[in-house]
Parts: C-alpha cells; structure tokens; sequence
C-alpha cells in the first residue's frame, strides 16, 4: 500500500475537475507514477482518477458484466492482469471456454483459467493510453478487480466495438464510491469447537470444499488454520515465497500460482522460470506469465494439509496484515491424480511438517 504524505491529499469533497488537476500535477512531478500509486497519494482511489478522463481517451461502460465478459474472446490474445494489495498476477493467453452467469463465471483456457464472483463487478471503463488499450473492471469501492489488454492488432476493432457498443449514458468526470465493506469479526476463539473442526477437516474429499466449511463453522481462513493445529496447518517463516518459486524455477517442476481478490481468482499452473527479487518486489519474469509479490507485505505464511480422494493436497498460503488471503500456491496437477512428490519435498524444505497424530 503506498504511503502519502499531507501535501498531496486533495480534499475528500473536491469535485472530478479539482482531482484531474492534482492528478495532473502529481504526474508533472512524478513521472512514471503509477495510477494506483497516484490515487493512494491524492487520497482517492483508482477509478475515481480514471473517471476524470471521461472523453479524453477514456469511456464509462455499461453492464450486465457478465454478458460483457462473454464476449472477451473477441479481442484474441490480451495480457489480463488481476492483484490485490499485495500480489500483481499477469497472464498472457486468450480467453477460451468460457461459463459465466450473473453471480459466478469461470474460464478454462490453457493460459487464462479464471473464479469470477460477479456481484463483486460494479463498473468497468474503456481505456485508450498511447498505442495501449485496455478494458478495466471496478467493485463498488473502487478497487481494480480484473484489467484486459489488447495485446496484438486485431484485437484492437473489438476493443473499439465494446467502447463503443458499451459506451453507458453518464459519461461525466464524476465518480461515486461507496465505503469499504468492513472485514466481519472472527468469532471468539473460545466459542470454536475445534474438535468438531478437525472432524470436518478430516472429512473433506475435495480443496474446493474448503470454503463452504470455514462458511459452516463461520471461520476467517487464517482462524481456522491457527485453531486447528499442526496436524493440519503449520505456519512458516516469511521468507517462503521466495524461496518457494526459486526451488521451483531451479527443479522445473510446475505449480500452481492464485492471486486473489473480492472479484476474481486468476490462476497460473505451469513452470517458473526467471525469478528475481528488486526491493521488497518478489517477481515472477517469464513469457507469459509475471508475477509481482511484495514481500514487506506478507504478514504470514502458512503450510497447509487438505484431505481429497486423490490423498493429501498440500498448499502454501499468504496473508497480509489485516488477515487477508492474498496468494495461494499448490503443486500442478490434474484431477484424479495423487500430488507430485516433488511439491510435497519442496513444501517440508520451507518448513512444511506437519505433526502426526
């Protein structure tokens, strides 16, 4: 999260036109300034800053989101980008077998395999930036959700059809946000029964039960993890990242890569190649897939053990401050086969061992 210093904030009132002009202003300062990091400095967020250049390269979209997302196989090869606070995730690839209805979607492409939660979808923009053009979806606060950019020539005439096609009426500078959802309290650890827990733990067949269960015990996933016990999660020292993705580079084995917020989860499974850290940026450099992790961020990390009727199934997990799930790795593989021997040697070099009943 980028700090800013009192100089730079613009009053929480200040109208599009007021904003343009420190927005404006910053960058004359800040070259190369990022949007986002723009938006932090000003005090406001990134669609409210992409919202003032409305007409200026820059058109306000309609919905229904999910009737838009079904036609992104239209502009061919993009580049799609998705991140939270902590973790830039950035496939190359088209967007193939496609399953999207008004409230969840999912893409199975060999290269953009995405969970779509489409309430989270409040707004979306047509960006045009020099020669890059761009499609950009936003929830009701503000938060950038998922970025599609046109990558070859001919993708470019449906970019131009869906800004025009989707242009929505209000094509005003002005951007209202609402507040952030706040986080829900995790129940008193005291009321847990954790016994229970671990049974249900014990019965799960499928990782994709995992959510429904901390749902049934009404369970943040961190809680869950420290209240279960070593059996079924151990945590791990901060450095697990990147120690993680540099012996899987050096190995060659493939894993699976989430990045993850409110709207989507963006998923790479494959190789890692070139990983290097610059400042506190863990990056992930290869060819069709990048990955930017920002190690100072990570508040904790944590091996975890899910039962499945393909035998255990190992995760590496991070979180940041506020108790957030922000990445998850596993080891590739595909459904009806145990998990790779390999991964699991990897997951108990970083610390991974798990105590035994």
């Amino acid at each position: 999260m980028t700090s800013h210093s009192s100089a730079d904030l613009i009053d929480a009132g200040a109208g599009a036109t007021v904003l343009r002009e420190a927005w404006d202003a910053l960058r004359a300062a800040t070259p190369g300034l990022r949007i986002r990091d723009a938006a932090a400095r000003l005090g406001s967020t990134e669609m409210q800053l992409l919202a003032t250049r409305c007409g200026d390269g820059v058109t306000r979209l309609s919905g229904p989101w999910h009737r838009r997302l079904r036609e992104l196989p239209r502009l061919g090869r993009v580049m799609v980008l998705s991140r939270n606070e902590v973790v830039v995730h950035e496939k190359t690839g088209c967007y193939e077998r496609l399953d999207i209805g008004d409230q969840m979607g999912i893409a199975r492409g060999e290269d953009i395999d995405l969970r779509l939660f489409m309430s989270q979808w409040a707004h979306g923009f047509a960006v045009a930036e020099g020669d890059r053009h761009s499609l950009q979806f936003f929830a009701a606060d503000g938060r950038a959700l998922h970025k599609v950019y046109v990558t070859e020539p001919a993708g470019l005439s449906a970019w131009e059809d869906f800004a025009c096609d989707w242009a929505a009426e209000d094509q005003s500078p002005e951007q209202t946000v609402e507040p952030p959802e706040a986080p829900a309290p995790e129940r008193p650890d005291a009321d847990v029964d954790v016994e229970t827990l671990r049974r249900h733990w014990d019965g799960l067949h499928d990782v994709h039960a995992f959510a429904p269960m901390l749902a049934h015990h009404v369970l943040g996933r961190q809680q869950a993890l420290r209240l279960a016990g070593p059996h079924y999660a151990v945590p791990l020292p901060l450095d697990a990242p990147q120690r993680l993705l540099q012996a899987a580079a050096q190995s060659g084995q493939p894993i699976m890569v989430l990045a993850m917020n409110p709207g989507i989860v963006q998923v790479h499974t494959g190789l890692v190649q070139h990983v290097e850290m610059r400042g506190p940026w863990l990056n992930v450099l290869d060819e069709n897939f990048s990955l930017h992790l920002r190690t100072d961020l990570v508040a904790s990390a944590w091996c975890v053990r899910k039962p499945s009727y393909d035998g255990d199934i190992t995760s590496i997990e991070l979180f940041d401050a506020a108790g957030e799930n922000v990445a998850l790795f596993f080891g590739a593989r595909k459904p009806g086969l145990p998990e790779r021997e390999d991964w699991r040697q990897l997951t108990t070099s970083l610390g991974g061992q798990f105590a035994v009943r």
